[in-house]
């Protein structure tokens, strides 16, 4: 009994120490700022996405890594990627995978366009900080609520480099379109009286 007891306090020992690792461990994008576009009505917004310590983006190790940006609205194009960095566009995903082979938790309508960007170049060995990721839309405006999710690769530990993935916020472009507004009910009742005016007027025309 007591043996048993010791080994599974031994494995509960173990997975809480490999939790432990894994868990600080991100590509975490930022918005950085925005800027007019290069056609009237457009807006460029500009990231960058940090690779924290004991994080790797290296698809020499099969596990490729990227971020994905989701439900943008008016989107219009990538305007620039880094070097060793390359882009996609689509209208879900992509979305990194969990244990139980599900999509992490993000919200991803398939109404609005996603942008990923995955690395392509040579090793990149957190800390470190790559700039350059440049979208552009017709909405000028911010969702702060916007999310990402992203895979990479948590480096050292006891069981060698593993497939690290999360999800977080992340500022999007935002707009909506114009509606018209509801007359005041003071409004409503000067078009009505307005209105009762002209019939009087033409019916009494009418009499002429």
């Amino acid at each position: 009994m007591v043996k048993r007891m010791s080994a599974s306090f031994g494995v509960a020992v173990l997975l809480l120490l490999v939790s432990s690792q894994l868990a600080s461990a991100h590509l975490l994008p930022s918005l950085t700022g925005t800027s007019p576009g290069s056609a009237a009505g457009v807006t460029n917004f500009s990231y960058q996405v940090l690779v924290t310590e004991g994080e790797q983006a290296d698809g020499a190790l099969g596990i490729p890594a990227y971020f994905t940006i989701y439900d943008i609205a008016g989107f219009v194009s990538v305007v620039s990627t880094p070097s060793g960095w390359t882009s996609s566009v689509q209208n879900s995903g992509i979305t990194p995978l969990d244990a139980s082979s599900s999509p992490v938790g993000v919200t991803d309508s398939s109404a609005l366009p996603n942008v990923t960007f995955t690395h392509t170049g040579t090793l990149i060995t957190g800390p470190s900080t790559v700039m350059g990721f440049v979208i552009s839309s017709t909405f000028p405006g911010i969702n702060p609520t916007g999310q990402f999710s992203q895979q990479a690769t948590k480096t050292g530990g006891l069981i060698g480099p593993v497939r690290d993935f999360g999800f977080g916020p992340l500022p999007v472009p935002f707009g909506q379109q114009e509606t018209v507004g509801t007359p005041e009910p003071s409004v409503i009742g000067l078009m009505l009286t307005g209105l009762f005016g002209i019939a009087v007027g033409v019916r009494r025309t009418r009499r002429a």
